[in-house]
């Protein structure tokens, strides 16, 4: 069932036509204070990305009928309301609607007919089940197959500092292709953290592994540093604003070092198209992250040639 304001498509279809592709972000809220902050973030990244912006609430379907009514009528004025403030910049392209059923069902399937570029929702609540079933992130990013913006802190203003974790496989140069295009490392000051670890920790720190004087782990770091630098010229980084770290340790390791470092407002990784494998047999980096670290994640879904081992269509 859906209930809301109609998706406008004359607009989209007039850009279009005039060679000018509108991205789309996909933004759920149960309508409390800290769904606030994915709304106000998702409102923030539609006016960088010159974006429409579609706001979605689920509601109990198992209500009873007066009351379900009520709760409807409610929630969709108040959502209408409060889309239409922070989208005043553009509010031609912002939509809202209220539909019946589970959230994460509900976001499910309304991505798979929206096809947005972003999926913004608000940091969920930690459950004991989530090491088996995944995060309400995880199963967004397995059943849609779209990059995933993970929202906990207030949004006033485009984020500023940002963790880039990559590891130099194209995998990672989708990741910081994708976040170029988003705009979001335009004017913010970057970290960029590379962690290698077995087999290269042997390798590295191995004894008598000199070259002219310089210890195998100084030309190691040398070597991978000029190698990230290199990918983010590459994919149109203003490298001057860029700080590199790399470590010999296991990523996840790094990734929480750098963060208590640098003290982010967002950290970005890639999603690994054995998502759901990894966490339940050896622990996926990314469930880590959705679970421990305290600022915004944006976790960038695979390149579309490999989303078919993600979800199924």
């Amino acid at each position: 069932m859906q209930i809301g304001v109609p998706v406008h498509e004359t607009w989209r279809r007039m850009a279009v036509a005039a060679g000018m592709p509108r991205r789309r972000i996909l933004c759920a809220t149960d309508l409390t204070p800290r769904s606030d902050r994915a709304m106000q973030r998702a409102a923030l990244l539609a006016q960088q990305m010159n974006a429409e912006a579609h706001f979605v609430h689920a509601l109990n379907d198992r209500l009873a009928g007066r009351v379900l009514r009520s709760k409807v009528i409610r929630a969709n004025l108040r959502l209408a309301a409060h889309s239409q403030r922070l989208m005043q910049h553009a509010p031609e392209s912002v939509t809202a609607e209220v539909q019946l059923g589970n959230p994460i069902d509900i976001v499910i399937a309304t991505a798979r007919e929206y096809k947005p570029d972003l999926i913004v929702i608000a940091r969920p609540k930690r459950r004991s089940l989530d090491t088996m079933l995944g995060t309400a992130a995880e199963r967004i990013i397995r059943g849609t197959g779209c990059s995933v913006l993970l929202v906990g802190n207030a949004a006033e203003r485009p984020y500023q500092r940002m963790v880039l974790a990559t590891d130099l496989s194209s995998k990672s140069a989708h990741v910081t292709r994708t976040v170029v295009g988003m705009g979001m490392l335009k004017n913010a000051r970057t970290w960029v953290v590379h962690a290698f670890g077995l087999p290269y920790h042997d390798i590295a720190t191995g004894d008598g592994l000199d070259i002219d004087g310089i210890s195998a782990e100084v030309m190691w770091h040398s070597t991978v540093r000029r190698n990230v630098l290199q990918s983010l010229d590459d994919a149109g980084i203003d490298v001057t604003r860029v700080h590199i770290a790399t470590e010999l340790s296991r990523p996840l390791t790094a990734i929480r070092r750098v963060v208590d470092q640098a003290q982010p407002e967002l950290l970005v990784i890639g999603v690994s198209r054995w998502l759901a494998l990894k966490r339940i047999l050896v622990g996926s980096v990314t469930h880590r992250v959705f679970r421990d670290v305290n600022c915004d994640v944006l976790a960038i879904a695979p390149p579309p040639a490999e989303r078919k081992w993600l979800y199924a269509a």
